[in-house]
């Protein structure tokens, strides 16, 4: 149902979001270090891949649901950093901390590469349909790959350098881009955008529609018009947002992660500073 990681605890492959992970699927049996990034193969649930800090195998993936993970044998052992997998779980973009390199790790051929056009500061994410397809945002600039990551080349969209980018589950080609007022999506892989007025979000993320073929829904934290900081749900992209706390339950300080369910339409998950994760479902009448 979902991976995580936390603080020192690493982080789980838990198999049931209703009941405790087992120890089967503990990431800290293979790596007891301070995670920094993790993600998922979309298409392919059994894939995902993690990164830690200062530790001799900061780079950790697994091709059967967590049960097991192998250390992937990283170029440098700078630690941390951002990761994105391909949708199908074929390979993995690793942007090291501190590095001036960007990995492409290929599990068929167990072996790095650099990926070109790429370097210092760069921030990737995977498209959730296509594995040949990656996103960046390079130099203020958005960047595709389109040869899954060997190679990236600039597009004329301006970004800030510490833009978001956020890719939409089973929407081949969907891209949203956040930095702090600024939202924006796109459907045609980052050729056109559309703005979207009056929010103020430090994450989204995305979940299953209410009906199958629909647009996913999208998770947010922070805040939208003037309904206050919280947590918000909008399923007519970002045309509107429904608040799903109030002000007796703010959740302390929250932690800029979130994400919906793939399966479970209204179902959400998203990280506190030291309580864990939260998950909301839609209540009944």
């Amino acid at each position: 149902h979902l991976y995580s990681i936390m603080g020192d605890l690493t982080g789980c492959a838990h198999l049931d979001v209703t009941q405790p992970p087992d120890n089967d699927h503990f990431m800290g049996a293979v790596c007891n270090a301070a995670p920094a990034a993790l993600d998922t193969a979309y298409q392919n649930a059994a894939c995902a891949v993690f990164t830690v800090y200062q530790d001799a195998s900061p780079v950790w993936f697994t091709m059967d649901g967590g049960k097991s993970w192998q250390d992937a044998g990283a170029p440098e052992h700078m630690g941390g950093g951002t990761v994105a997998m391909a949708a199908d779980g074929s390979r993995f973009l690793w942007m090291p901390q501190g590095s001036g390199k960007v990995y492409l790790y290929d599990a068929a051929q167990a072996g790095w590469f650099y990926a070109k056009g790429l370097g210092m500061g760069a921030k990737v994410a995977a498209d959730r349909v296509d594995p040949q397809k990656f996103y960046a945002n390079y130099n203020g600039l958005l960047h595709i790959s389109e040869d899954g990551g060997a190679s990236f080349h600039s597009t004329s969209t301006l970004l800030s350098e510490d833009a978001e980018l956020c890719t939409v589950m089973n929407k081949e080609g969907h891209l949203w881009i956040r930095s702090g007022t600024l939202l924006m999506r796109s459907e045609d892989g980052g050729s056109t955008f559309t703005k979207i007025e009056g929010t103020a979000f430090s994450a989204i993320g995305f979940g299953a529609p209410q009906k199958e073929g629909d647009e996913p829904v999208v998770y947010a934290m922070g805040s939208a018009g003037e309904q206050g900081s919280g947590i918000y749900r909008s399923t007519d992209k970002g045309a509107s947002w429904v608040r799903l706390n109030d002000d007796k339950h703010l959740f302390g300080n929250l932690s800029p992660a979130i994400t919906g369910d793939g399966r479970v339409y209204g179902r959400v998950y998203f990280a506190t500073n030291g309580r864990g994760i939260v998950m909301g479902d839609i209540q009944e009448d």
